[in-house]
């Protein structure tokens, strides 16, 4: 019988480090962290505090996806530096085809320089762009919006014009003390109306603000949701996750959601969770959808595949692509 593909649309190794927030914000962004785990894993599958705190590796990374979880294709969202893109980059080398690699893009330091990385990322053969809003430098809060015509539409002019058809953005869930201003979703109506060519990945979509989400996602055709820390209520606070996707249903985007395991524990029983998910008969009763194999086979990484324009027939294992979405 065919299985059906696995793509973690979120892939990210985690960061406290206080380079970019602050002492004082790391250590809450790694509280939060180790909150969470409490709160949704079970016991066997905690990080302690301490394993927190270390820096997770590539070959972790890997053991993790490839080996225990049964990931068939990561999707690494790589921060804006230098030293983490060439990790990402030999990342992808040691499993050709398994590894896609959003670019992270910086337009902290002026377009220019922003424009020159989006050219090299091109040339690396990355699929699409991962931008963070916020960052504290020197000190100073600075942040972006994606209405911003002088300094951001030019980036997603080139984005076009290179080919790179995803814009990720990380929404909702502000890490450590940053402020949820740059974390609101009200800019992106903007970017989504003056470029219907690009697609608008949204990371940690329905954790805050979902109705006004659920409605640009009814609006924007190509507005999608990724669920990296959200889908980590299937394993805990199922009902939560069923409201999410429950509206995403409603307004009709139910096939423009991904999973996505971010930084966030281990990602084998977060599969095993999803895998089983049902939404409620009660909910199922007031109008919101069943969780179909075909819905679920699309979740788990048929949406992801033609998210990124993914075509998996006669690539490495034989993956194809039949009716409800990819089979292998």
């Amino acid at each position: 019988m065919s299985t059906p593909v696995i793509i973690d649309g979120f892939v990210e190794l985690p960061d406290y480090g206080a380079d970019r927030r602050g002492e004082a914000s790391a250590a809450a962004a790694l509280d939060r962290e180790w909150r969470l785990q409490r709160e949704l894993y079970a016991s066997e599958w905690r990080s302690t505090p301490e394993q927190l705190a270390a820096p997770l590796n590539y070959d972790d990374l890997a053991t993790r996806l490839f080996g225990d979880a049964g990931v068939d294709i990561a999707v690494v969202h790589s921060p804006a530096t230098a030293t983490v893109r060439w990790e990402v980059a030999a990342f992808r080398e040691r499993f050709p085809g398994r590894v896609l690699v959003m670019a992270g893009i910086d337009p902290f330091f002026g377009i220019a320089r922003a424009l020159d990385d989006l050219d090299r990322a091109a040339e690396s053969g990355a699929v699409g762009i991962s931008l963070d809003q916020y960052r504290l430098i020197d000190g100073v809060d600075r942040s972006y919006s994606l209405a911003d015509e002088a300094e951001i539409y030019p980036l997603l002019e080139r984005c076009g014009a290179l080919g790179l058809k995803v814009v990720s953005v990380r929404k909702g869930n502000p890490r450590g003390l940053d402020p949820m201003d740059p974390y609101r979703v009200a800019d992106l109506d903007y970017a989504a109306r003056d470029f219907p060519q690009l697609s608008f990945e949204v990371v940690h979509a329905g954790l805050t603000f979902l109705d006004e989400f659920a409605l640009q996602m009814a609006r924007f055709t190509n507005v999608w949701a990724n669920l990296a820390t959200t889908n980590h209520f299937a394993m805990r606070q199922p009902r939560r996750l069923a409201e999410v996707l429950g509206e995403f249903g409603l307004h009709g985007a139910a096939d423009r959601v991904v999973f996505g395991s971010g930084a966030l524990g281990h990602p084998r029983p977060l599969l095993d969770a999803l895998r089983t998910f049902r939404m409620p008969t009660d909910m199922v009763d007031e109008g919101y959808f069943e969780m179909t194999d075909a819905l679920r086979t699309g979740l788990l990484g048929g949406n992801a595949a033609r998210l990124h324009g993914l075509d998996l027939r006669g690539g490495a294992d034989s993956f194809a692509i039949v009716d409800a979405g990819l089979v292998r």
